[in-house]
């Protein structure tokens, strides 16, 4: 669900780029809201996605959560 998600969120900032350069800013805008709101909806689902893969691979002898640390600790 992250992934298809973030997907989104990069089709719609690149197609909001697309809109400024071709004028169409009202259209840019309207846009923007939606974006706004996939971005709001990430962040959960990040946070939910790092510790589901950290219950998966908790049992692994080589894995390695550092990134883990470093967002959870930034929150």
């Amino acid at each position: 669900i992250h992934g298809a998600v973030y997907v989104l969120w990069l089709v719609l900032v690149s197609v909001q780029i697309f809109l400024v350069q071709k004028g169409n800013v009202r259209l840019h805008m309207t846009l923007g809201w939606a974006t706004a709101i996939v971005s709001a909806v990430m962040v959960p689902l990040g946070l939910i996605a790092a510790f589901v893969d950290q219950a998966r691979q908790v049992t692994h002898p080589d894995y390695a959560p550092q990134f883990l640390a470093l967002t959870v600790s930034g929150a």
